[in-house]
C-alpha cells in the first residue's frame, strides 16, 4: 500500500475510534457511577414504593376500626392487618406489621419487643429486619407499621443483581464496540487497498494493451517497408500478427467480460455438450496463442467424464486462463496436464503444473479481483489480475467451484468442478 493510502486509511481509522470511544466513554462513566451507587438508588426506590403501600394500609387500618361492631384494639387489628395487606397487595411478598409501644418498659429495645410478642405472630425466618416503620395517629396514635422485606438483606441483593446485570450490559457494549471497529476498520482498509489495486489495474492493462499493440505495429512497419526476404518470413510476420491481434482481443474481451459480470449483464447460453470438447477447444485456443514451442502439455480424458450443461465459451474461456496462468508462471522446463474426470455427480477439468506452486497464506486471495502475488514493483509476468476472478464467477454462475491444491511433486493444481448434464436435468 503507497504511503498516501496508508495515510489516508489511518486518518480514517483514528477518527473512527474517536467518534466511538468519546461517547462510549461517557456512558461507562454512567454506568460506573450507577454500579457504585446502586444500593442506596434501590433503597430510595423502596423506600417510595412501601412507604405508599403503608399509607394505603394505614388508611385501611383507619376504616376497619370506624366499622360499626369491629373491634378496635391493637391485637385485634394486628391480626386482621395480613389479611387486608393480602387483600390490597395479592402479590406482595413482603410482611406488614403492626407494632405498639409499651409504656411500661424501660428500655425502647424491650418495648417493641413485648410489642411484637403480643400482638403479631413469630417473624418467619424468610423476612428481614425492619425497613421502614410509618409511625399511626388518631386512635391509633402510639402504634407503627412496620414493613419487612423477604431475605436478611433485600435491597443488597436487588442491588448485586442490578450491578451484574449493568456489567454485562457495559461488557456486551465494548463487545459489540470492538466488533464494530473491527469490522469496520476491516472494511475501510479493504475498500483502500481495493482503491490502490485498481490504479495499479489501469496502469497495468495499459501497459497490457500497449504490448501487443507495439508487436502488430512492429510488424506491419517491417511488412510495409518490404523488409521480408522469402515468401516464408512474410507468412511468420503474418502468423505473429495473428497472434498479437488474438492476445490483444483477448484482453478487450476479459475486460468486456469483467464489466458485464459486475453489471450483472452476463448472459450465459448452456447447452449439454461434451466435457472432451470443451477442454479440447480451450487447448486449441491456448495453442494458438502459445508463443515458444517448448514445454510439454497433456490432455488425459476420462471416458466416463461424460456431458456438462454449460456456456461452451465462457467454461472453454476458464480453462484457457487457467492454462495460461499455469504457462506462464512455471520455470524454464514446463509440465503442463489438463485432465477431465467425473467426480461422482460432477465433472472435473484439472490443471496441473510443476511451477514453484502457491503459498497456502496467498490460496484465498488468489482469487480476488485485479489480485496478484507477484510484488507490485516486481512483476517478473504479464497478467490484469482478472483471469482468476473472473473464471471463479463463471464457474460459480454455472452451478460449480473452483478449487486450488499442491500438485504432486510440487507445483499448484487448480480443480473446476462442474454439475453433470444428466444431474442437472434430473
Amino acid at each position: 500500500m503507497r504511503r498516501a493510502d496508508l495515510f489516508d486509511f489511518r486518518k480514517v481509522f483514528f477518527l473512527l475510534i474517536f467518534t466511538v470511544c468519546v461517547p462510549s466513554l461517557a456512558l461507562s462513566t454512567f454506568g460506573i457511577l450507577a454500579i457504585k451507587h446502586e444500593r442506596a438508588a434501590v433503597e430510595k426506590r423502596l423506600e417510595e414504593l412501601y412507604g405508599e403501600k403503608l399509607d394505603r394500609l394505614a388508611a385501611a387500618l383507619a376504616a376497619e376500626m370506624s366499622r360499626p361492631g369491629a373491634e378496635a384494639t391493637g391485637a385485634a387489628l394486628a391480626r386482621r392487618l395480613p389479611e387486608l395487606a393480602a387483600r390490597l397487595f395479592p402479590d406482595e411478598k413482603a410482611r406488614f406489621e403492626l407494632l405498639q409501644e409499651d409504656a411500661a418498659a424501660s428500655d425502647p429495645v424491650t418495648a417493641l419487643l413485648r410489642s411484637i410478642a403480643s400482638t403479631a405472630p413469630a417473624v418467619a425466618p424468610d423476612v428481614g429486619p425492619v425497613f421502614i416503620e410509618r409511625p399511626l395517629g388518631g386512635a391509633l396514635a402510639g402504634s407503627s407499621l412496620v414493613v419487612r422485606l423477604p431475605g436478611a438483606d433485600s435491597p443488597a441483593s436487588i442491588a448485586l443483581n442490578n450491578r451484574v446485570l449493568y456489567g454485562v450490559l457495559l461488557a456486551l457494549l465494548y463487545g459489540a464496540i470492538a466488533v464494530g471497529v473491527a469490522l469496520t476498520s476491516r472494511a475501510v482498509y479493504r475498500e483502500a487497498k481495493l482503491s490502490r489495486l485498481k490504479s495499479d489495474f489501469v496502469s497495468h492493462v495499459s501497459h497490457e494493451l500497449r504490448t501487443p499493440l507495439t508487436s502488430i505495429r512492429l510488424f506491419v512497419e517491417t511488412l510495409r517497408m518490404g523488409r521480408v526476404r522469402s515468401e516464408a518470413e512474410r507468412t511468420e510476420c503474418l502468423e505473429h500478427l495473428d497472434k498479437e491481434a488474438e492476445r490483444l482481443a483477448g484482453l478487450v474481451d476479459r475486460l468486456l467480460d469483467w464489466a458485464r459480470m459486475e453489471s450483472g449483464r452476463k448472459v450465459y447460453r448452456k447447452v449439454p455438450v461434451e466435457a472432451e470438447a470443451v477442454a479440447r477447444e480451450a487447448l486449441a485456443v491456448f495453442e494458438r496463442q502459445r508463443l515458444a514451442p517448448e514445454g510439454l502439455v497433456e490432455l488425459s480424458i476420462d471416458p466416463a467424464a461424460g456431458r456438462v450443461e454449460v456456456d461452451r465459451e465462457a467454461v472453454s474461456m476458464v480453462l484457457f486462463n487457467l492454462l495460461v496462468n499455469a504457462w506462464k508462471y512455471t520455470g524454464a522446463k514446463k509440465e503442463i496436464r489438463l485432465r477431465v474426470l467425473r467426480v461422482g455427480a460432477r465433472t472435473a477439468f484439472e490443471v496441473t503444473d510443476n511451477g514453484p506452486g502457491i503459498p497456502s497464506s496467498e490460496r484465498k486471495r488468489i482469487f480476488e479481483q485485479f489480485y496478484r502475488i507477484d510484488d507490485l514493483l516486481t512483476r517478473r509476468t504479464e497478467g490484469t489480475g482478472l483471469g482468476l476472478a473472473i473464471a471463479k464467477r463463471i464457474v460459480e454462475d454455472h452451478g460449480g467451484r473452483i478449487e486450488l491444491g499442491a500438485a504432486p511433486g510440487g507445483g499448484s493444481r487448480f480443480t473446476v468442478l462442474l454439475p453433470a448434464a444428466k444431474e442437472r436435468a434430473a
